[in-house]
């Protein structure tokens, strides 16, 4: 991915680091060094899925 980024406008680059970083914070995820990416990535969606509501439907047993 860091290839299909290099034509990319510093500015913006950095904007997109500036509001992942806002938002690990924000969630409290912070990346562990001895952690594989695999690993990060997962605790990552964990974090997002767990704040998608849970839609009627589901909560009834269909």
């Amino acid at each position: 991915m860091a290839k299909d980024l290099k034509d990319i406008d510093p500015k913006i680059l950095a904007s997109i680091a500036e509001y992942v970083e806002g938002w690990r914070t924000e969630h409290g995820i912070t990346p562990d060094p001895n952690e594989t990416f695999e690993h990060y990535l997962r605790r990552v969606i964990a974090t997002i899925l767990g704040k998608i509501p849970q839609s009627s439907g589901q909560n009834q047993g269909q």
